[in-house]
């Protein structure tokens, strides 16, 4: 089974990091089964919100088809300690709107999930699960590959 995982991360601009797994990943001790297939980022250009979900929309949607995958996940930022009303958290959370949106439209077998939501579905925790997807990627795909080897656990559960 191949899962696609995307994460957002913003830096001077967004960038879309995406992750291709495939395998088994049913093993909560760490010795998942999982063969990283590809891992590829999509810096966004600095343009209108408009035009940079519209990018990032397009450009998931094309990536989907060509890797077609049995699954997408996309981690979602997990929730801030406090509130905040800054611009860079509910950007990303646009981008991730559009992300999963381009995403669904070519597999219906797309999910949202934050970090510790990542862990629970691989039946460990937020940091484990990341410590788990370091050893497998580049640290600058350990968010997407977490959020593939999550989707991988929960094809094997049965659970998406």
């Amino acid at each position: 089974m191949k899962t696609l995982g995307i994460a957002v991360t913003l830096k001077a601009r967004p960038i879309l990091t995406l992750a291709l797994l495939e395998g088994c990943a049913s093993d909560v001790q760490g010795a998942a089964a999982v063969e990283v297939k590809d891992t590829f980022e999509i810096p966004l250009e600095d343009r209108p919100l408009a035009a940079q979900l519209g990018e990032a929309a397009k450009a998931i949607r094309g990536r989907v088809r060509s890797l077609a995958p049995d699954t997408v996940v996309v981690r979602r930022a997990d929730r801030p300690a406090r509130a905040s009303n800054q611009e860079g958290p509910r950007k990303r959370l646009l981008i991730e709107g559009a992300v999963v949106a381009a995403a669904y439209a070519e597999v219906q077998r797309t999910t949202l999930l934050s970090g510790k939501e990542c862990g629970q579905a691989y039946g460990s925790d937020k940091a484990s699960l990341d410590e788990l997807a370091a050893g497998q990627v580049n640290l600058k795909y350990k968010e997407a590959a977490a959020a593939a080897i999550a989707g991988l656990a929960q094809a094997a559960a049965g659970t998406t």
